[in-house]
This record gives structure tokens, C-alpha cells and sequence, in this order.
């Protein structure tokens, strides 16, 4: 990924977290993702989508032959 995207982050690529700190409170972090992690978490879906129109659920009642 890095060979064809820049590392620099991307200005609406904003998130915050929320974690707790070692004092006991919840505490918010606010960044922003790199360019890579960015187009990952925006696009993933279409190569799901993409696999799921081309690799059929395999039915093997259908696919195995018998003699019966």
C-alpha cells in the first residue's frame, strides 16, 4: 500500500475513541487516519460484494453424485 499512497492523513479521515485512562476515567482521543487505512475502511465492502456474486455457496447435495 505504501508504494502507491501517500502516508499523510487525510483531513476528513477524523475519528475519536474512547478509552480509560489509569486515573479511571473515560478519556476521548481525537485523529485522523492515514491515507491507506482510510480508502481500507471506505472500499473493503466492494471487494466483499465482489466475492460474494462471484463465489456461489456451495451446495454438496447438489454437487455430489451417488448411485442411490
Amino acid at each position: 500500500m505504501a508504494t502507491c499512497l501517500t502516508l499523510n492523513e487525510v483531513p476528513k479521515g477524523g475519528t475519536a475513541r474512547a478509552y480509560k485512562g489509569a486515573n479511571g476515567k473515560v478519556q476521548m482521543v481525537h485523529f485522523k487516519y492515514w491515507e491507506p487505512f482510510i480508502n481500507y475502511f471506505r472500499f473493503y465492502h466492494q471487494i466483499d460484494d465482489h466475492n460474494r456474486k462471484r463465489h456461489p455457496p456451495i451446495y454438496l447435495e447438489e454437487i455430489w453424485t451417488t448411485q442411490w
